[in-house]
């Protein structure tokens, strides 16, 4: 287990390894967790969970998905369909978009985190509106995108190098044949806080998968039977992490996730990949590079098999200093 300063596990993580690493850290504003680290003369300055390694405009690349689609499309890299939604776009308006976005779709904001805001696999208009609605509170303008099948990956780049790749896995939780869902999700979440993990969200997307599987928050399931709570795999919505050895990632994808990284200029860059199957060239089957994150959070790979190991944070800080 990392030793906790803040509230931030992200910021921790760096923390911790700067430390077994002889980097000190000066603190600016201890609140806002600005300051830098420094060693040899070289300093890395933070911000938040932020480290400042990327420039400014790809910064704005990354955070912008709509733009980051478009910088994909350029080199020719596989991207989700998409259709902006822009905040005086009226429902009527939406329907009409909807028509040029195969089904079933995905609703999220323009700019955001953590899956905040995230609606997917919709199908009806209803649910439709409701979603954008929901994005909306996070950001007004939102994308509306094709939802693409399959598994969830993050894979963490910093300069030109592949640094780790674990599966995401939704929330969900397995019946006992006794208690209720929501006595499950609290089980859960129990377990999640001791290991220092978000707990399982109770919103308005949850209920809807539980919905679609004709279930409902009080429903009690049978012994081993699992259910599904949510699409969306963030951590902090309750998923959770696996990680992937590389000589089961075909060596297509293994280039193309660097160039991706790339092609929004970013040094640091934390791929979303969604695929039926990763052994597969992304050119022979249905795929996507949902996202790729400018401060990928180091928590997704230090919770991975629940090792609580923090080797990315380390290699991250010992190739910036040239350890």
């Amino acid at each position: 287990m990392i030793k906790r300063y803040t509230k931030n596990i992200n910021f921790d993580l760096y923390l911790n390894a700067a430390h077994k690493l002889g980097i000190k850290y000066n603190s600016i504003i201890k609140t806002k967790n600005i300051g830098y680290f420094e060693k040899n003369g070289k300093r890395l300055v933070t911000l938040g969970h932020w480290i400042g390694i990327n420039n400014a405009i790809s910064h704005i690349f990354a955070t912008k998905k709509y733009i980051s689609y478009q910088l994909l499309a350029a080199k020719g890299l596989p991207h989700p369909k998409a259709k902006l939604i822009e905040e005086t776009c009226k429902f009527v308006d939406i329907e009409k978009l909807s028509i040029l976005v195969p089904k079933p779709w995905v609703v999220k904001p323009l700019k955001g985190s953590e899956g905040k805001g995230v609606s997917v696999k919709l199908t009806k208009g209803e649910d439709l509106k409701k979603a954008v609605d929901f994005a909306r509170q996070i950001h007004k303008t939102t994308i509306l995108e094709e939802y693409v099948e399959g598994n969830h990956f993050r894979i963490l780049v910093f300069r030109g190098k592949i640094i780790d790749i674990v599966k995401r896995i939704p929330a969900y939780v397995v019946g006992n044949g006794k208690d209720s869902i929501k006595q499950l999700i609290e089980k859960k979440n129990s377990r999640r806080e001791k290991a220092g993990m978000a707990a399982i969200r109770v919103d308005e997307e949850l209920l809807r998968q539980l919905k679609e599987q004709k279930l409902s928050i009080d429903s009690i399931v049978g012994k081993k039977v699992k259910v599904e709570l949510r699409k969306n795999c963030n951590l902090c919505a309750g998923g959770e992490t696996k990680r992937i050895r590389y000589n089961h990632i075909h060596k297509d994808n293994l280039k193309m996730f660097i160039e991706a990284v790339k092609a929004l200029e970013l040094d640091l860059g934390g791929i979303d990949f969604i695929t039926p199957d990763i052994s597969e060239s992304f050119h022979n089957v249905k795929c996507a590079i949902n996202e790729i994150n400018k401060a990928p959070m180091g928590n997704v790979h230090y919770f991975a098999d629940m090792e609580l190991n923090n080797f990315t944070s380390k290699e991250i800080l010992t190739t910036y200093f040239n350890l």
